[in-house]
């Protein structure tokens, strides 16, 4: 967690709210929401609309994203996102945010099953 705090304090990624991020939703904000939990956790609860990409495929999968677009990432607590947030950033993307807290601070709908 310390190192997290410091990385952000360093300013090597940006949190933001889900809220925030359901503010964008609502304006229709041109933005890509990134899920980066393993199969089994997207198809059990997910945020829609979102893209799966799961962490262990993800550096395979960059060219998925739209390098122009700020992207939002999250997991089940963001551990995950924080991880794919580094990869992006090594990568060259910009605009790259982690969802504070992941899909566990989601207090919106979910579709489930």
């Amino acid at each position: 967690a310390a190192n997290v705090l410091g990385n952000i304090l360093d300013g090597f990624y940006e949190p933001i709210s889900a809220e925030t991020v359901h503010e964008k939703m609502i304006k229709g904000e041109d933005f890509q929401l990134v899920d980066v939990r393993t199969p089994d956790e997207y198809k059990q609860l997910r945020i829609m609309p979102s893209i799966h990409i799961p962490l262990g495929k993800f550096r395979k999968s960059l060219g998925e994203l739209d390098r122009n677009k700020e992207i939002i990432i999250f997991c089940k607590t963001s551990l995950r996102a924080y991880e794919a947030a580094l990869v992006l950033q090594d990568a060259g993307f910009k605009k790259v945010k982690v969802m504070q807290g992941g899909i566990s601070t989601w207090p919106y709908e979910k579709i489930s099953g």
